[in-house]
């Protein structure tokens, strides 16, 4: 239903567009001018208002999906696991615990590791960050981190504002394949405290 209301306003938007260029590129004919930039300049009038931040979002998160997204593993659970023996023995499972510092998530995988998300975003254009980390709480040592980038207001907020909603097009794929190898490493630090899952 919110699709078809959503197709109901665009053909409106467009019918609306049309009708009023038409109607400027025959008013300037009538007065001599050219009625290709008087239809060309109510096109403009009518578009950036609602379209004017489109171009720049593409262009900004393609500009951080090229330039700013990585995965780095600094020390697989593994590696951990052989340098640490005795560590590794006392890890012991925890409840699911979320702590939350500024824009900083942590949530403790078990004792000893836990998993941090720092979120932050750009101060006009819908394109946010996100930075996992998995940190060795005893020490503070990051073992494995990864960037990626979002783009759409759905993807920034838990709660868009209104007006925001609509402007559908501005969504983008989160990128970032770091991101899904993060995965492998997360299960492994998980299951340190000798869970199977």
């Amino acid at each position: 239903m919110f699709g078809l209301a959503i197709l109901a306003a665009f053909a409106v938007y467009v019918t609306l567009l049309f009708l009023a260029v038409r109607w400027a590129a025959r008013r300037a004919r009538a007065s001599g001018r050219s009625p290709r930039l008087w239809g060309g300049a109510m096109a403009a009038a009518i578009l950036l208002p609602v379209f004017w931040d489109w171009l720049p979002t593409v262009l900004v998160h393609e500009y951080y999906c090229r330039t700013k997204t990585f995965a780095r593993v600094y020390k697989s659970a593994e590696q951990w696991k052989a340098e640490h023996p005795a560590e590794a023995a006392q890890i012991g499972p925890v409840k699911d615990l979320l702590e939350v510092r500024g824009t900083t998530r942590r949530r403790m995988l078990n004792s000893r590791f836990a998993l941090d998300r720092e979120d932050w975003s750009t101060a006009l254009l819908p394109v946010a960050s996100s930075t996992y980390r998995i940190v060795d709480t005893a020490v503070g040592e990051v073992v494995v981190e990864a960037n990626e980038f979002a783009a759409g207001h759905r993807r920034m907020s838990e709660r868009p504002r209104d007006w925001q909603m609509p402007k559908l097009w501005l969504e983008r794929d989160t990128c970032g394949s770091g991101v899904g190898g993060l995965g492998l490493e997360l299960r492994g630090y998980a299951r340190l405290d000798g869970r199977s899952e």
